[in-house]
């Protein structure tokens, strides 16, 4: 099967159906559940969606190290291509992969400001313009209240979707 038609058969567009097209730039989604129930994985598919797509994303997790998010996506993106028989499923995953950025902080340490510090610095590359970040297992209960209110002025200046 080719990336598009993959992208074609995804799961996801019935998801962005829902959404009336999904994310736009400047949007912030929230995905909430009970912990253990899939919310991680779920934000590494739409990462992998919009990988597949061409797009770039920076994905921030708050409660694993980074060498776990990233064999979250080697495995789904294993498993994807294994089930769908990918054609030249090695050169698709080294392109793709290098359009994303995993990144890892201490949410007891780390306030927000600090975090999108960084990313605001990886985005002023030439080379990476990220379309999506995504914020993996970050805990509201621990943050500032102003915290979604930063983040979602930061999501419109860059222009970009942003997924708790």
């Amino acid at each position: 099967m080719s990336v598009k038609e993959l992208i074609e058969k995804s799961p996801i567009r019935k998801f962005e159906s829902a959404l009336n097209g999904g994310l736009k730039h400047g949007e912030v989604g929230v995905i909430t559940a009970k912990k253990g129930i899939g919310k991680s994985s779920f934000l590494v598919q739409l990462g992998l969606d919009q990988l597949l797509k061409g797009k770039s994303l920076i994905h921030v997790s708050f409660s694993q190290e980074t060498d776990r998010t990233f064999e979250w996506y080697n495995n789904m993106f294993g498993e994807i291509a294994k089930m769908h028989k990918i054609e030249n499923p090695s050169l698709i995953k080294n392109d793709i992969f290098k359009r994303r950025v995993i990144l890892n902080f201490n949410q007891d340490v780390v306030r927000t400001e600090q975090v999108l510090a960084t990313i605001r610095l990886l985005s002023a590359n030439v080379d990476f313009k990220p379309d999506l970040l995504m914020f993996d297992d970050f805990n509201f209960a621990n943050a500032l209240p102003e915290a979604l209110k930063i983040v979602k002025a930061f999501t419109k200046e860059l222009g970009i979707a942003t997924w708790y």
